[in-house]
């Protein structure tokens, strides 16, 4: 069963960026960000500078970085974002899911908890 997709919205997730800079060097710059804790109107100024994309592309990265993050910490690897059409999100992902520790030593699940599960529980507080 698929969804359609309302008409004028799209699915596709990637922002444009300048030549010699990629997807997932915005992720990482931007996960870099957070862990420092660094403040939202700051970070989205320090992100437009560093990769000199629009106010609005900035957002949408931002938002897409700690999607991907909150999409690791579910524990469920069915909740991966599409690498083509979410390539953000996909990357901050991967970084977060390789760090999280499996639930049982023999066990091939995994269960939230580190730097990321930390930082989620600040920010529901």
């Amino acid at each position: 069963m698929s969804m359609s997709i309302p008409e004028g919205w799209t699915d596709d997730m990637n922002i444009e960026l300048p030549h010699g800079h990629t997807q997932s060097q915005v992720a990482e710059f931007i996960m870099s960000q957070l862990d420092q804790r660094i403040g939202y109107d700051t970070a989205i100024q320090q992100l437009i500078s560093e990769f000199g994309i629009d106010d609005e592309d900035a957002y949408l990265a931002y938002d897409r970085t700690q999607g991907g993050i909150i999409r690791a910490l579910t524990c469920q690897p069915a909740n991966k974002p599409n690498k083509r059409k979410d390539p953000i999100a996909h990357h901050s992902f991967n970084v977060v899911w390789e760090e999280l520790p499996k639930k049982h030593l023999f066990s091939q699940e995994k269960k939230a908890a580190g730097k990321w599960h930390r930082w989620y529980l600040e920010r529901k507080s």
